[in-house]
């Protein structure tokens, strides 16, 4: 009983391949300051390895956010209750910036005592203290840049989710090997900043010709 309808399927596709190229962007990145940082101690690759670790931990309330806030965000669009969807934007927005910023103060109150969940010691917890302290000003930025990907992705723009996601690695890579070039290892933790700062405001650009044209 069950045929294939081509624009259906079209419809999918669209949609999903654009998030499912985005989930394998993350393995390349991480790949890749693995050789960064590498090139100045051992120690660097690990405090990296636990910093995605610890901020997997920080923005597991903004995915949890973000998958929800697909599909009541699209149920409405289609429905045509734009101001629920607006209503949902604000909310969603605040509740990031909140978050994130609670990750944040926690990140530079007590850096020592979260690498300690990881046993860390000696150069680990040395270089750790301060890659914590300046990595984690990127939290607001990425957690802005997460939401307003689902806001796009909801009103059926995921290529240009997937287009900040590619940006988002190319940028940090060229960023963090200058910055390595120049200078020590906690020189290029600032390459995280730079990155999600920039990327946030592309992000932040689609959104607003998105929700101009469409709300």
């Amino acid at each position: 009983m069950l045929k294939p309808i081509k624009k259906t399927l079209k419809n999918i596709w669209n949609v999903g391949f654009p998030a499912a190229l985005q989930q394998s962007i993350s393995p390349l990145m991480i790949f890749g300051m693995n050789q960064i940082l590498l090139g100045f101690t051992i120690a660097a690759p690990a405090v990296y390895v636990i910093y995605v670790r610890l901020q997997s931990i920080v923005l597991i309330p903004i995915w949890g956010l973000k998958n929800t806030v697909v599909s009541i965000i699209s149920y409405n669009f289609g429905a045509g209750l734009k101001e629920r969807i607006k209503q949902t934007i604000h909310l969603c927005l605040t509740a990031t910036i909140l978050i994130t910023l609670f990750g944040l103060l926690i990140f530079q109150l007590i850096p020592q005592s979260l690498l300690a969940l990881f046993n860390a010691s000696g150069e680990v917890l040395e270089i750790g203290t301060i890659a914590l302290r300046i990595v984690s000003f990127v939290f607001p930025f990425s957690g802005l840049t997460l939401i307003l990907g689902a806001f796009l992705q909801a009103l059926g723009n995921s290529k240009k989710t997937l287009i900040t996601s590619i940006a988002q690695l190319i940028l940090m890579l060229i960023s963090a090997a200058v910055l390595a070039h120049i200078g020590s290892v906690n020189t290029v933790w600032f390459a995280f900043i730079i990155t999600e700062a920039v990327i946030a405001c592309l992000a932040a650009f689609f959104m607003k010709n998105v929700y101009t044209s469409t709300l």
